[in-house]
């Protein structure tokens, strides 16, 4: 905005406006992979197009997803379906100005959450899908995604059908300690071979085979 005065001198000013399609947007901060025998705290915040956050009245589900049936295949977050609700509720983001505290589960009569917190020790591990989204009536205004998968530490098999599946239990250690990592296959025998490095230098090198239970 430029203004003028009689004597031709100006003054300018700018406004920077964000368009979007929708009228703001979900985020869902959450690892793919979970170990399933902790809560899952899974922060969700709802911001418009300039990054403030909203307060809004969100509803999501968790639907457990049926098993890839080819080890070549992979899920697509807009095609796939699931094949039970595990659980569903009502959720309501905080906004910038109504910060509720993450550092311990919400009561019930709070406002706002941080985070959505689930109990999924009794679930199956593998793959569900959770879907957050605001409705009005039978219409979805806006809605986001995420698929993720549950395992356990007891599991003698991956959570998803794949070549080489990975999780990290300890990657960040001090001297001394000892690293942990979680890995499975769903292939008939795989050859694994472990590197570890120091800067470019390997220092340490092991071959494994993997044995599916699939």
């Amino acid at each position: 905005v430029t203004a003028t005065d009689a004597k031709g001198e100006s003054q300018s000013i700018s406004y920077i406006v964000n368009i979007g399609k929708e009228a703001y947007n979900i985020g869902i901060n959450m690892a793919e992979e979970m170990d399933k025998s902790q809560p899952l705290h899974i922060p969700i915040t709802a911001t418009n197009s300039a990054h403030v956050k909203l307060s809004k009245h969100l509803q999501y589900t968790v639907s457990k997803l049926p098993a890839l049936t080819n080890i070549d295949s992979v899920y697509q977050v807009d095609k796939v379906k699931g094949i039970k609700t595990v659980a569903e509720g009502n959720f309501q983001t905080c906004s910038v100005y109504s910060g509720a505290s993450s550092s311990a589960a919400p009561s019930a009569s709070s406002k706002c959450k941080d985070s959505l917190y689930l109990d999924c020790r009794t679930w199956e591990s593998g793959a569900y899908l959770l879907n957050v989204e605001e409705r009005q009536h039978d219409t979805v205004l806006v809605s986001e995604k995420r698929i993720f998968y549950l395992y356990s530490q007891q599991d003698k098999r991956p959570p998803v059908r794949t070549y080489l599946w990975v999780s990290p239990q300890k990657d960040v250690c001090e001297v001394g300690e000892e690293a942990s990592f979680l890995v499975g296959t769903a292939a008939k025998d795989l050859y694994l071979l472990c590197e570890v490095f120091n800067g470019y230098q390997v220092i340490r090198r092991e071959h494994l085979i993997l044995y599916s239970l699939l």
